[in-house]
């Protein structure tokens, strides 16, 4: 699914550049919100698919295209395109993984932290 939201995200991106405030106002998103769903962090539920397509006026549904190639360049760099599309897709999966992993534990962390003794 990650391939996918990264697309969504993306396009979500073009589309709002203009009209970010506007997005999040109508969306009721935060800024941390925003740059979850375009960096596909997040997953738009059902609602919030109904107000994005009532926002653009177009069908929300179709930003989920997992043959999308131009959503990674702005995110990461790479010395050149990649010759096979779905390599590209198991690296930037294996970097969300991670991404994912490292959050989770962060989290944990932050609720099992012990009071400091002075």
């Amino acid at each position: 699914m990650s391939i996918e939201l990264r697309n969504f995200g993306y396009r979500i991106l073009q589309k709002s550049k203009n009209c970010k405030d506007a997005f999040c106002l109508a969306l009721d998103y935060s800024e941390s919100d925003y740059q979850r769903l375009i960096s596909g962090r997040l997953l738009p539920s059902c609602k919030d698919m109904d107000r994005i397509s009532e926002f653009f006026s177009d069908d929300a549904d179709k930003y989920f295209d997992s043959r999308n190639e131009d959503s990674y360049p702005d995110r990461i760099h790479m010395m050149s395109k990649f010759s096979v599309q779905s390599n590209c897709d198991f690296l930037l999966n294996l970097i969300d993984s991670y991404i994912d992993v490292k959050d989770a534990v962060d989290r944990w962390e932050e609720s099992n932290e012990k009071p400091q003794r002075p």
